[in-house]
């Protein structure tokens, strides 16, 4: 991490954002964009995001895991949806 610039302490469940810069080898990051492409996001950001979350401990509390949960079925059905699309629409 080069630098970070932190937000006025929030509780845990904001949906504020925090804007870090991190290194990253050319080849992980290759891997982050071919994600990004594949589920159609626009930022790395949220890739990174989601692969992290999938590291957090099993313990973590029950409101925390529903928020994650949501996250990536949200993420799973934007896949899906594009994956449809450009089944139905090939041209586009």
């Amino acid at each position: 991490m080069n630098a970070e610039q932190t937000l006025p302490a929030t509780p845990q469940d904001s949906d504020e954002r925090v804007r870090i810069t991190i290194e990253l080898s050319r080849e992980t990051l290759a891997w982050i964009d071919d994600l990004r492409v594949q589920l159609g996001f626009r930022s790395r950001g949220i890739i990174i995001e989601q692969l992290l979350l999938e590291l957090q401990p099993q313990e973590r509390n029950d409101d925390l895991r529903q928020s994650h949960a949501l996250r990536r079925l949200v993420t799973r059905i934007t896949h899906l949806l594009k994956t449809l699309r450009n089944l139905l629409f090939p041209s586009q």
